[in-house]
C-alpha cells in the first residue's frame, strides 16, 4: 500500500495553511519559496519530506527530506538557527527536527547522532522538561521533537511514546484536543512528527499515531474549513485510477534508486577500509 503522506502546517491565520496528499498540494496564503521548493525540486516531492515545520509568522519554515535528510528552509530563518541548519565544518552538529514555540520566539532543535538537544524557550518549558528528565531516564536520547500549539499546549515525542501538555482550553478533558490524546494516550502507540498543532487555534491540529510493532496508522484532524475542503479533494484525486498507479510506480522507483544509493555507500565504504584500513 503506498504511503500518501498527509501533512499540514498551519499560518497564524484560518485562511492561512499548506496541506499534502500524496504528490498533491492545497495551499493559501503561504510563502511562495515553500510553494516553489514543493513544486520544483524533487527532493521536497510531499511524498518525500520527512518533517515540514513553519514559523507561526507564516513565512519562515524548515523541511526535511525523508530520505537523504536534506533541510530545506526559507531565507528568512532566524540567524541562530542556521548553525543547526548548515551544521559545522565536519558535517556534524545538525538538526534531526526543529519547532518553534506558539510566538514565534522561541524553538526546540533535536541534533543528529547523539549530540542531544537544545533550545531557546520561555521559562516554563525548561521546568517542565526539568521534571520530565527526573521521570524519563531516557529522556535526552529518546526525545525526537516538540509540537508547540496554542497558549502553550505542547506535546514531546519520543521514539517510544509521547506526553501531551495541556494548557488554557484545551485543559478541559472534553476539548477535542484532550479527548484524541485520552483515546491514544495508553501504552502501546507513537506519534508521527508530521503530526502539526496550529500555533493560534488549539481546536485545529493533525495528529498521526502509529501503533508499536504494527504498521497500523490512526489520524485524526481538525482543519479550518477551507483546508478541510481541499484535503477532502487531494484524497478523491488520490483515489482515481490513473493517480494511483503513478504513486505506486513513484514510491517504488524512490525506494529502488535509494537502495542504489546505500549499496553505492556502502560499497564505497568498503573499497576505503580496504585501501586505508578500518576507522
Amino acid at each position: 500500500m503506498v504511503a500518501l503522506n498527509l501533512m499540514v502546517v498551519f499560518g497564524p491565520t484560518d485562511d492561512s495553511y499548506f496541506v499534502t496528499y500524496g504528490r498533491r498540494m492545497h495551499y493559501k496564503n503561504m510563502p511562495d519559496s515553500l510553494v516553489k521548493t514543493f513544486k520544483e525540486q524533487a527532493d521536497m516531492n510531499p511524498m518525500n519530506v520527512a518533517w515540514l515545520r513553519m514559523h507561526p509568522n507564516g513565512k519562515t519554515w524548515v523541511a526535511m527530506n525523508m530520505y537523504n535528510l536534506t533541510l530545506w528552509y526559507d531565507l528568512s530563518i532566524q540567524a541562530d538557527l542556521l548553525p543547526y541548519i548548515k551544521g559545522d565544518q565536519y558535517g556534524a552538529k545538525k538538526a534531526a527536527s526543529l519547532s518553534w514555540t506558539d510566538d514565534g520566539r522561541g524553538y526546540f532543535v533535536k541534533l543528529r547522532g547523539g549530540d542531544g538537544w537544545t533550545m531557546d524557550v520561555p521559562d516554563e518549558y525548561p521546568l517542565q522538561i526539568a521534571q520530565l528528565r527526573r521521570q524519563l531516564s531516557d529522556f535526552d536520547q529518546g526525545i525526537k521533537t516538540i509540537l508547540f500549539g496554542q497558549g502553550g499546549t505542547h506535546v514531546y515525542i519520543f521514539e517510544r511514546g509521547f506526553v501531551a501538555h495541556f494548557e488554557g482550553t484545551a485543559e478541559d478533558s472534553e476539548h477535542p484536543l484532550n479527548k484524541i490524546f485520552q483515546e491514544f494516550g495508553k501504552p502501546g502507540w507513537d506519534l508521527h512528527e508530521t503530526s502539526c498543532l496550529s500555533p493560534y487555534n488549539n481546536r485545529h491540529f493533525l495528529l498521526k499515531f502509529q501503533q508499536q510493532g504494527t504498521t497500523t496508522l490512526q489520524m485524526r484532524w481538525s482543519l479550518p474549513d477551507a483546508a478541510s475542503k481541499g484535503l477532502k479533494e487531494l484524497m478523491e484525486i488520490a483515489e482515481q485510477p490513473e493517480e494511483k498507479a503513478f504513486l505506486a510506480r513513484f514510491e517504488q522507483n524512490t525506494q529502488n534508486a535509494e537502495m542504489v544509493k546505500a549499496t553505492g555507500n556502502f560499497a564505497l565504504s568498503m573499497h576505503a577500509r580496504y585501501l586505508f584500513g578500518p576507522w
